[in-house]
């Protein structure tokens, strides 16, 4: 609220995928319904961020990489002139089993052969299924951690890693 009134340059990205992972795929206070799957009222993310004085906000599929990039960019200049700018990342859970129906129709990434071992996905982007090989040379894909949602592809500067 303090960065609204001194209209404070920046974008604020609230990562919302349905779920509280880290103990058990519990639902969120956002979900809408309780541990049981009863239903109750769930809080409504973009209300909250409206109540607090934010008026440029938006909300978006991280997955969809080909708008979630130009939005982000877009919310950045807006923060220039506007102050404080939100994007709600929202996305079903990729672990999550009911809710993967986006899963299914993803596919795993692969290596191609214009990967020279820089490190650059593994040490900027720290997906747990890209893995150096022992030698440095190369980045081979982990298929029993690969969830398939894609989004590597966007990150290796020598465009080596693709949807299979």
């Amino acid at each position: 609220i303090d960065a609204v009134v001194h209209q404070s340059p920046f974008l604020l990205v609230i990562l919302d995928n349905r779920t509280t992972a880290m103990t058990g795929n519990q639902p969120t206070p956002a979900t809408g319904v309780d541990i049981l799957g009863e239903p109750l009222t769930g809080v409504d993310i973009e209300g909250l961020v409206a109540g607090c004085g934010i008026t440029w906000c938006r909300t978006a599929d991280p997955l969809e990489t080909d708008t979630f990039i130009p939005l982000l960019k877009e919310a950045v200049a807006q923060s220039r002139t506007q102050g404080p700018c939100v994007v709600i990342a929202r996305s079903p859970c990729i672990l999550s089993k009911s809710e993967n129906k986006k899963a299914k129709a993803l596919r795993p990434v692969a290596i191609t052969d214009l990967c020279d071992g820089c490190g650059y996905c593994t040490t900027h982007f720290e997906c747990p299924a890209l893995v150096m090989d022992s030698d440095e040379s190369h980045v081979s894909v982990d298929a029993s951690l690969c969830n398939g949602c894609g989004v590597c592809i966007h990150v290796c500067p020598k465009h080596a890693i693709v949807i299979e």
